[in-house]
């Protein structure tokens, strides 16, 4: 007997409710973030190992692409078996896992729920920078990032847990809204999206609304449409350039001082510049890995040659790089296949800012590999022209 049957509830019913609940955690983890011994625990652990195996039994979809990253994953771990790490592995495939079975709901549902999270979003950052901006910030302090940074200005994070992370969401969710549903991403909606994203005061959101725009410009043919994004540009540039948050890390930015001088970007960019470093030693290693688990350690331990301001850092992707080799990690970015040029450098560019930003085991790299593959479905289905 079967789960469905046990509860007498559908399949379909049971599997959508999972699914939902691992997406609403991923999407806004803050809400659900809790502290164990003096440590945060991501809800969204719990939400996914709960959803892998009730999918696997209820609607085993799982898509070809995320698998054949899984098998390369495999088999570095079984070259490099006497150094990987096999904890790290395995929180590392069940991650994909995860993103190649959350794929398979259907796609209603995921736009529902994007539309949904645009909305509280968008909401909430403009609530937030409000707030903020009239002197009661303390009443949205869950919403923004309340420890200054290096210049100075607490900063909206919404329902993520940093700010750029809020802007890639944004993004990831949009275009996906964009393209499965068009004439829901109206003028008014799409303006407020942008605002939101630079009022969330990150650079990679600056970005993101400017990806969203071309986006957004490219897929719509409604002349009142694009006379609206175009206004929402117009203000989007005058904003950026009447933000002084925005001029002020520009302007910080300063090559003569070395990493230092990139300010918090250092956080993106330390974890390539000890990749470079480690493969100009041992070249094999981008193709083969070197076993999960091994470039952590190691970039830690020569950090010290390097100076930022930030208390913590990530190793990004670089760290899937090293472990796992280069062939293991490029098929992410073919997970959703647009076809004409433009359209597939706008994917390829939002791929970026997202992997410069994350690694396999966060769940922003899960709601980029859901949409991307949901995305590549639906041109599959021919549902999306191009």
């Amino acid at each position: 007997m079967n789960i469905a049957q046990t509860t007498g509830v559908p399949r379909s019913r049971v599997s959508r409710m999972v699914a939902w609940i691992a997406l609403l955690t991923l999407a806004f983890p803050s809400l659900f973030l809790f502290q164990v011994n003096e440590r945060f625990v991501y809800a969204h652990y719990f939400a996914v190992a709960l959803a892998i195996p009730v999918l696997m039994v209820l609607r085993p979809v799982l898509q070809m692409p995320v698998l054949i990253s899984i098998g390369l994953i495999i088999s570095s771990s079984l070259i490099n078996a006497n150094d990987f790490v096999l904890t790290v592995a395995v929180f590392h495939l069940l991650h994909l896992l995860a993103i190649a079975l959350l794929a398979g709901t259907a796609v209603d549902a995921v736009l529902r729920f994007a539309k949904i999270t645009v909305i509280a979003y968008s909401i909430a950052i403009m609530m937030a920078w409000f707030m903020q901006l009239v002197g009661l910030g303390s009443l949205v302090s869950g919403l923004l990032v309340i420890k200054p940074d290096a210049i100075g200005d607490a900063r909206v994070a919404a329902f993520a847990t940093e700010p750029s992370y809020a802007g890639l969401i944004l993004l990831i969710l949009s275009r996906f809204i964009i393209l499965a549903d068009i004439s829901w991403m109206t003028p008014s909606r799409m303006a407020m999206v942008c605002s939101a994203l630079i009022l969330s005061l990150s650079l990679y959101s600056g970005i993101s609304a400017f990806l969203l725009m071309l986006i957004y410009l490219h897929r719509t043919h409604n002349l009142r449409a694009i006379i609206g994004a175009f206004v929402a540009g117009t203000i989007l540039i005058v904003g950026i350039n009447m933000m002084d948050f925005f001029a002020d890390r520009l302007s910080a930015f300063d090559s003569s001082m070395g990493l230092l001088g990139y300010g918090s970007a250092s956080i993106r960019l330390l974890p390539y510049i000890q990749l470079w470093d480690m493969l100009s030693d041992d070249p094999l290693t981008l193709m083969f890995g070197s076993g999960a688990g091994t470039f952590e350690p190691y970039f830690f331990w020569n950090l010290g040659q390097y100076y930022t301001d930030n208390e913590a850092l990530t190793p990004h992707m670089a760290a899937a790089i090293y472990d796992y080799g280069l062939p293991a990690i490029i098929p992410f970015f073919f997970w959703c296949r647009p076809r004409g040029g433009l359209n597939r450098a706008l994917y390829i560019a939002m791929a970026v800012i997202v992997m410069l930003n994350t690694g396999i085991g966060s769940y922003l790299f899960i709601l980029f590999g859901t949409f991307s593959l949901i995305e590549q479905k639906l041109r599959n289905h021919g549902q999306i022209a191009a």
